[in-house]
């Protein structure tokens, strides 16, 4: 059974990553329509299929084991390294490597896409324990929803005028670590792997 402070810790640590999530949406699209041009074509490619994966992510987890935290752990320490580093990636396939820069883009979204559609299947039933399915939905959608507006908002506002686009991917990267070491300290009793 879950207690107060690790309910909250998990909202937060969901609203922290759906702010990553939206903004790593936003850096591919952005990068692809500076280097490709048509940039409507580019942002409806990237939300599309980010969608899309998020739906796969959610259908991974149902293969994955029991482990809800350590998964959603191991999902934000991912999110940290790939998505942390995409920026930089598409900046330099795109001139030593041009005719794959569409594959990896394209794999990028699927990639980062699929991870954080796990983060609210694994959530949404590590909080199950602690109320009900229902209350445990609302609160989830809810904290996810309001991230992705915060990181919609950020991201053109504040990260990409103030720090450009390879600085924001890593920043947001270590964001998602500071996600996973957050969520990993509250649980340490309740982790199996801790030296992993």
């Amino acid at each position: 059974v879950l207690t107060t402070k690790q309910v909250a810790a998990l909202l937060v640590s969901l609203l922290v990553a759906a702010v990553c999530g939206s903004v790593y949406e936003l850096i591919i699209s952005t990068v692809s329509s500076y280097r490709l041009g048509n940039s409507v074509y580019q942002f409806s490619l990237a939300i599309g299929l980010f969608m899309f994966s998020m739906g796969l992510g959610s259908i991974v987890t149902k293969y994955l084991s029991t482990k809800y935290i350590e998964n959603f752990i191991f999902v934000e320490i991912m999110l940290a390294i790939i998505g942390g580093a995409t920026g930089l990636i598409l900046f330099l396939v795109f001139p030593y490597a041009r005719e794959y820069y569409e594959f990896v883009s394209i794999s990028l979204i699927v990639v980062i896409g699929a991870l954080v559609g796990m983060e609210i299947p694994l959530l949404t039933t590590a909080l199950a324990e602690f109320r009900s399915t229902r209350h445990s939905i609302a609160d989830v959608m809810s904290f996810d929803y309001s991230g992705a507006l915060i990181g919609s908002l950020l991201f053109p506002l504040i990260l990409l005028p103030k720090l450009g686009l390879i600085e924001t991917s890593f920043i947001i990267g270590f964001l998602n670590l500071i996600v996973a070491t957050l969520t990993a300290s509250v649980f340490w009793d309740h982790l199996n792997h801790k030296k992993t």
